[in-house]
């Protein structure tokens, strides 16, 4: 089933959608049209006033209930109650905000089995819309909003779009919603919301099914409601003291035992006794919007249990049939090298990913900015735990970059795995670290082992200035920076020494006093200097300074949240990347492929005719290419502008790894970036509609004239009767 795009954000229209589709009378087709076009006179004009006296009123009735109590102990559906003790939720139009709640606090999760894969949800799906800029894009696509409300209401008799009206069904949309998954590869899944009144919801179920030509059976499962269809579908719904459960298969209906499970389910047997989702999702410090979980341990071995195919073992087996003594041995070594290759990228894959248990996540959105963190799971032997170390400053580069960076990164490793990790990603393309080392002690006489052993283990890069992908030279108004932390200098000084001197590297790299300089052609000078435990190289010749002594960073002037994830100590890496980075690829002037002129003899006007309609049809469609061209161009950069700049920081944590972060767009308000991202699609889809149907009329007419030029061609080349 799938649902109209605005009812989509509205998770709590599956509840009863679903229920409905499952077991649903086809309608007469008039009856339906007649039925639509009535709900549509009495639904289209939705005023202002009354969508935000709604709002207000459920901001100021349904309240969120108390989240973290457990199950209550229950002998027979508990629906007459009347909604539970509850938590105030501030109205949205008010500057406060409800409390993050990690999802180990949520009591839904006392209702989900232990062995769930994955969870989502939000602290209040009301706020989250509301934050999203649910009343702004309502009032600037008011009649497609319209719309909806009409089709809500004809198929639900209620608009369930208006979150006052949700309230009267018994839904608490102002408390905490989301979306478990039991099995991925069965596809069983649930959705669950809050609740302040179990039986008008139940009542509100039973009355949309009678209403839509379905029917709907209702039985008690440990103490709560819960309703399925007539046909025993793949879809039911559960109603207990705080909860409303809705269960879903899109594998068999043999998989629905599941519903009296979470029915009778006791919470030594919930989620919240998993410690993997409890260590996770409990470390979260972001995700009043979402928050997330997921079990990664099926994935991983799954993945490290794949079994690659050695394609060469293919032609040794044709060789051997053939009897051929030297393809045979060739190929006997092939099989060999490829089956080395591929046991090194399982064996890399084993420890990138073995020790990873889950994966926790939180969103939140915010200033059209979204904010992010992501909590990794490790065992505590993992390879890849070891890799990074986290610090008790602010990373080097970020500190001594002065010029706003459009790609940035740094770390500080453990040098020996960070060693390790570097061989083994060589193996995997077939190449030998060693051998490496060989050949560059062989050839330059450098002992790459002496200088990595004199590396800290901090580094960075940043790449500085404007990419200008319509010069001649992009990269010339590039500029960069590296930083390299060093415990000896005097083995990379000797080095460059050495480099400085060599017959060929000389021509680029010379001595300057005590520092060196590299003159890059058709770029820029890049000072190199091996001082105060720093190795650093910039075509900025006062960053290896403010790598000593800090004193002017382009984070100085960043916005409070971005700033302060940049500056913030003992984190182990650091990442940032200007969406123009990437789209400035995309934003490269693509030159038309020539089209050879045609030369028509000189002795036939029909064709020199045809040939100057062929060639003037041309010059319009590159002519409009060239426009389209410059329009995608455009359309791109204000999209990327509104993308904005990718921030992230890593760092060990207790669980593994802690990942903070956010994506720092160009607009000022939520609502003002997803509009734009709305207005831009629109935009975009009308005028390549438009733009699709004048490439066509102009290739149609040059295909045209061409096939009517060959026809003139095959005339002057058949053969002239003779003349007796």
């Amino acid at each position: 089933m799938r649902l109209t795009p605005i009812v989509s954000k509205w998770l709590v229209l599956c509840f009863v959608l679903s229920l409905v589709a499952a077991c649903e009378k086809p309608a007469d087709k008039e009856d339906k049209e007649e039925a639509t076009a009535e709900s549509s006179e009495g639904e289209g004009a939705v005023k202002e006033g009354e969508a935000k006296e709604g709002a207000a009123a459920v901001n100021e009735e349904a309240k969120a209930p108390m989240l973290g109590d457990g199950p209550t102990e229950a002998k027979e559906p508990m629906l007459d109650e009347g909604p539970v003790d509850t938590v105030a939720v501030a109205p949205a139009a008010t500057a406060e905000r409800a409390p993050v709640v990690p999802l180990t606090e949520v009591s839904a999760m006392q209702h989900i089995p232990a062995r769930a894969k994955a969870v989502v949800g939000t602290t209040s799906l009301l706020q989250l819309l509301d934050d999203l800029g649910r009343s702004e894009i309502q009032a600037k696509y008011a009649a497609e909003y319209a719309m909806m409300v009409a089709q809500a209401t004809e198929k639900l008799g209620s608009n369930l779009l208006d979150p006052a009206e949700m309230s009267k069904i018994g839904l608490n949309v102002a408390g905490p919603a989301g979306l478990a998954f039991l099995d991925f590869e069965k596809e069983v899944f649930v959705v669950y919301a809050s609740i302040t009144d179990g039986t008008a919801l139940k009542n509100f179920a039973l009355a949309t099914a009678e209403k839509n030509g379905a029917t709907l059976s209702e039985r008690e499962s440990g103490g709560n409601v819960v309703i399925t269809s007539e046909k025993k579908d793949r879809v039911a719904m559960i109603i207990m003291d705080q909860w409303v459960f809705m269960v879903f298969s899109n594998n068999s209906s043999e998989d629905m035992v599941v519903v009296d499970e979470i029915a009778t389910l006791t919470a030594d047997k919930s989620l919240t006794s998993n410690s993997e989702f409890m260590k996770g999702a409990a470390a979260l410090s972001q995700g009043q919007h979402l928050a997330g979980w997921v079990d990664v341990r099926d994935f991983v071995k799954a993945e490290l249990g794949k079994t690659d195919n050695n394609w060469a073992q293919f032609e040794l087996d044709r060789a051997r049939g053939e009897g051929n003594a030297d393809d045979i041995a060739f190929w006997e070594k092939e099989v060999a090298r490829v089956a080395g290759r591929q046991a090194s990228e399982k064996q890399m894959l084993e420890s990138l990913l073995g020790g990873i248990t889950f994966v926790a996540f939180g969103l939140d959105a915010a200033n059209g900015s979204l904010l992010f963190e992501l909590e990794e799971g490790l065992v505590p032997d993992s390879k890849i735990r070891s890799l990074l170390k986290n610090t008790d400053h602010a990373p080097l580069i970020v500190r001594a970059t002065k010029e706003k960076p459009i790609f940035l990164f740094g770390a500080n490793v453990d040098v020996p795995s960070y060693k390790a990790l570097m061989a083994g990603m060589m193996a995997t393309e077939g190449e030998s670290y060693e051998e490496m080392r060989a050949e560059v002690q062989k050839e330059l006489d450098i002992d790459i082992d002496a200088l990595l052993a004199t590396v800290s283990g901090e580094f960075g890069m940043a790449v500085t200035g404007e990419l200008d992908f319509n010069a001649d030279n992009p990269a010339k108004t590039l500029g960069g920076n590296i930083v390299v932390a060093l415990s000896d200098t005097a083995p990379f000084r000797a080095m460059l020494d050495k480099l400085s001197t060599h017959p060929m590297i000389s021509k680029v790299l010379q001595k300057d006093g005590e520092n060196y300089v590299a003159v890059i052609p058709e770029w820029q000078t890049v000072h190199i200097t091996v001082a105060n435990g720093l190795l650093t190289a910039s075509t900025d010749k006062e960053f290896a300074a403010r790598c000593v002594e800090p004193t002017t960073s382009y984070a100085d002037a960043l916005p409070a949240a971005r700033k302060q994830l940049l500056a913030s100590s003992g984190s182990a890496g650091v990442f940032e990347m200007d969406s123009s980075f990437i789209g400035g690829f995309f934003l490269a002037r693509k030159a038309s492929e020539a089209r050879p002129m045609m030369s028509p003899p000189q002795d036939d006007p029909e064709m020199a005719k045809k040939v100057a309609q062929v060639e003037e049809i041309q010059k319009k469609i590159d002519e409009l290419e060239k426009q389209e061209e410059e329009t995608s161009n455009k359309r791109l950069a204000e999209m990327m502008k509104l993308v904005g700049v990718t921030t992230v920081v890593v760092a060990n944590s207790e669980a593994g790894f802690e990942v903070k972060g956010g994506q720092f767009g160009g607009g000022t308000s939520n609502a003002e970036v997803i509009l734009a991202f709305i207005d831009m699609g629109m935009t975009s889809a009308k005028h390549d509609s438009a733009m699709a149907q004048q490439m066509s009329t102009l290739y149609q007419e040059r295909a045209k004239v061409e096939e009517e030029l060959l026809q003139v061609g095959d005339r002057m080349e058949a053969p002239k009767p003779v003349t007796p």
